[in-house]
């Protein structure tokens, strides 16, 4: 009897110690952020910054930008300034109050339109949904998110699995 109780122990022992080894490497593995970091961003999908241009016709380089070529078609588009932007930011799995914070957050960086509220489903990480006209505005706030908060993506709310992703032009849902 002696012996199946030793036996049953040390199997226990070794069998503690593999789960134990499995969730730390499932831990290791959560912790390595697999979304998409800035670095990672090409210039091409940055919003512009036109501040070098800011109250000055002309480029640095002399380049006068004034007139109807400023005004045509083929001129990149800049994002709108963040007070004229309606922002949702949706707790979705997040820690309770989360939407709050950031929501708080983004009226200190000049969002003064952004509201919290709660939405449903199984969401992961934070994501900026937008409308397709405000891919610029998107990527601006993405910007503005990164500064403080780990592994922001941005994504057209037409992609979206949540219903409430289209809710407003931008739509930050944060998950677990």
């Amino acid at each position: 009897m002696k012996e199946v109780f030793m036996a049953l122990l040390v199997f226990a022992i070794i069998g503690g110690g593999i789960v134990l080894g499995l969730r730390y490497r499932e831990q290791v593995k959560e912790a390595a952020d697999v979304r998409p970091s800035i670095a990672e961003f090409s210039s091409a999908d940055l919003p512009e910054d036109d501040s070098a241009s800011a109250g000055d016709p002309s480029m640095s380089d002399g380049t006068d930008v004034s007139g109807d070529a400023a005004g045509s078609e083929d001129s990149p588009s800049r994002p709108d300034d963040p007070e004229t932007i309606a922002v949702s930011v949706l707790n979705g799995g997040a820690a309770g109050g989360s939407a709050g914070k950031v929501t708080t957050y983004l009226q200190s960086k000049g969002y003064k339109k952004a509201k919290a509220g709660n939405t449903n489903g199984s969401n992961v990480g934070i994501v900026v949904y937008y409308s397709e006209d405000m891919e610029d505005e998107a990527k601006a706030l993405q910007l503005v998110l990164l500064d403080s908060y780990k592994g922001v993506t941005a994504s057209p709310a037409k992609d979206a699995q949540n219903k409430d992703a289209g809710s407003a032009p931008i739509v930050v849902i944060l998950g677990s």
